[in-house]
Order: structure tokens, then C-alpha cells, then sequence
């Protein structure tokens, strides 16, 4: 395998691990920041270092053989964090929260208005009416939590594509230094 084919392994491999731990993160405690994305990123990074990691023991062998160019690929990977100021909350708590209150709500009206009918305060048709707007918001509201769901998903899906843009920038300067190693490899 080729210098440049082995980190573009790497890298694919570096940016899937980034991927679902920020998605883990979000499914885990609804909530995304910088900070983390950028811890996340830093412990990826430092496998690099690691000698007994696949990615280490690439960085090693280019040391070797390409003192030079592992010079230039180091200092380009100490460079590597998210720029991008990021902040996701998942308001599905809130949510269920506000349809939790919303049922309650609609369980104590139709106990009042059952207790008016009794009492010979409210009509019957009023009382139907009521209770026909009472049971469609009831039907309307996990429709409008999964519309809620796809939108929040798209939303984690830009953040996503827009932190690979600004990672590739420098993978892609990584990935000419990787190409530069073949290069010279060939013209020995």
C-alpha cells in the first residue's frame, strides 16, 4: 500500500471515529459543544503518537524513512481542531415535558367538564365539541414531535458536514505530505 492510500485509510477512519462520537454524544445527553468536539478530536489525534496504534506505527515508519516530511506531518496534526464555534441542544426534552403538562391539562378539563355536565351547566354538544379539539391535539402532537425529530436530525447532519469541511482542510494538507513521501519514494 502507498503512503497516500494508507492515511486516506486513516483519515476515513479518523473522521468515522469523530462522526459517531459526536453522535453518540448528542443521543446520549441531547446536547454538543466545541469543547467537546474538539476533546474528541484531540484523543483521535494522539493515537497518532501511540506506536502500538495502526496510525502511530505509520507516523514512526515516516519518521524513518522521511524525517523531513514527518516534521511537516506532525506539525500539520498538532494544528488539527474544530475552528467552528459549535453548540447543539436537543430541545426533545422540553418537549415531552410540554406534552406531558399538554395531556395533563386536557385530563383535568374533561374531569371538570364531565363534573359541569353532571351539573347540568354545560351542554352535551359543547361538551363533544371540547372534546373532539382536545382528542386532535392529542393526535397532532407526535406528528408534530416527529417533524421536530427529522428537522433536529438535519440539523446534527449540517453540523456534521460542516465540521468535516473545515477537518478536511487539513487532512487534505496531511494528505499532499503523504503524497509527497510517495513521491520521493519513487524518485530514488
Amino acid at each position: 500500500m502507498s503512503w497516500e492510500s494508507e492515511f486516506t485509510s486513516q483519515w476515513q477512519t479518523f473522521m468515522d471515529i469523530v462522526e459517531t462520537n459526536i453522535r453518540r454524544q448528542v443521543k446520549n445527553n441531547g446536547s454538543l459543544n466545541s469543547v467537546f468536539v474538539n476533546t474528541v478530536i484531540k484523543n483521535e489525534v494522539e493515537k497518532w503518537s501511540n506506536s502500538n496504534h495502526f496510525n502511530g506505527a505509520w507516523l514512526r515508519k515516516l519518521n524513518r524513512e522521511k524525517p523531513s516530511l514527518y516534521e511537516q506531518f506532525r506539525t500539520t496534526l498538532d494544528t488539527l481542531h474544530s475552528s467552528s464555534s459549535i453548540s447543539f441542544n436537543n430541545p426533545s426534552i422540553v418537549l415531552s415535558v410540554m406534552g406531558g403538562i399538554g395531556i395533563c391539562v386536557i385530563l383535568i378539563i374533561f374531569g371538570f367538564l364531565h363534573l359541569l355536565v353532571q351539573l347540568e351547566l354545560i351542554s352535551l354538544v359543547l361538551k363533544q365539541e371540547i372534546l373532539t379539539t382536545a382528542l386532535a391535539s392529542i393526535i397532532i402532537l407526535p406528528i408534530l414531535k416527529n417533524i421536530e425529530a427529522k428537522e433536529r436530525e438535519n440539523q446534527l447532519n449540517q453540523l456534521i458536514d460542516n465540521l468535516q469541511q473545515d477537518l478536511n482542510f487539513t487532512g487534505e494538507k496531511l494528505r499532499e505530505i503523504a503524497a509527497k513521501a510517495e513521491e520521493k519514494l519513487y524518485s530514488r
